[in-house]
């Protein structure tokens, strides 16, 4: 909406005033003297307009000082406006959380055991890579899979030394497995492989 100015009456006094309509929750209309005065403020906003676009000119003298010192700190630090937004972005959508049921990792393991079996896996193929899962569930075994992170397991798969880098690969890929059994069964709700 453009501000309007107009003449009103308040009792017997001829004022002048200035609607700008609803601005972020908040009926914005001075009210000053003579015309000339609301003339000046319609020409501070519209020269506002044009330097900086409407929706600065119509901020608050608060939330402009509170926007430009905070712009201020990031610059300070060595950022910009617009990367801070986006590592905001990605540390919000790295950072959601469904709601999940507690599961002990020893119990994702047993169920990943019966799907593998289920889809036609030889027993032994299943035993030994549910042994290599066991492996890295020692001491956490009832630790809850969705409270495992993602630089545990990381620094475990990176400690066996008596893997090359094609065994590595292959049970990252068996660990990714294990998490989608846990996100499908609403146990986690992201795989810490991917990561």
């Amino acid at each position: 909406m453009e501000p309007i100015k107009r003449q009103v009456n308040r009792g017997k006094v001829i004022k002048w005033e200035v609607d700008f309509g609803t601005v972020h929750g908040h009926r914005k209309r001075p009210l000053v003297d003579s015309e000339a005065e609301a003339d000046a403020i319609l020409g501070k906003y519209q020269k506002e307009v044009k330097q900086a676009g409407e929706f600065w000119a119509r901020l608050p003298d608060s939330e402009r000082l509170a926007t430009t010192a905070t712009l201020i700190q990031i610059r300070d630090a060595g950022h910009t406006a617009t990367s801070v937004w986006e590592d905001w972005k990605r540390w919000k959508k790295d950072n959601q959380q469904t709601v999940t049921t507690p599961m002990p990792y020893e119990d994702v393991v047993a169920e990943w055991k019966r799907r593998k079996l289920a889809a036609g896996k030889t027993d032994r193929y299943v035993d030994e890579a549910a042994a290599t899962l066991m492996k890295f569930g020692t001491g956490r075994q009832r630790q809850n899979v969705h409270e495992i992170a993602a630089p545990d397991l990381e620094a475990w798969i990176d400690s066996q030394k008596d893997w090359g880098l094609s065994s590595k690969r292959t049970n990252q890929s068996l660990f990714s497995s294990l998490w989608e059994v846990a996100i499908a069964k609403g146990w986690a709700s992201r795989n810490i492989v991917d990561r």
